[in-house]
């Protein structure tokens, strides 16, 4: 049995929240030398996750997460 889409949004966001309340890991990726506006969003993931070391497991735990309630591969979209 599938997950209501309430249930779902209940599970996910706080591992969104977790993952991306820290204002140095926007600094690093979006001020950084390998940021550039034309980044396909799988490329902006990519520099998000390795920003930060510190991060990795807070970012995988919502990515894999997400995949596990909408799909393998959804959090690409997302």
């Amino acid at each position: 049995m599938q997950m209501p889409v309430r249930q779902r949004n209940a599970t996910v966001l706080p591992l969104v929240r977790k993952a991306t309340e820290c204002s140095v890991l926007y600094t690093l990726v979006f001020a950084g030398p390998r940021y550039s506006a034309d980044l396909r969003r799988a490329k902006i993931n990519d520099l998000i996750v390795g920003s930060i070391p510190s991060f990795v497991h807070q970012v995988q735990a919502m990515t894999d997460t997400h995949d596990h309630m909408y799909g393998r591969g959804s959090e690409e979209a997302f």
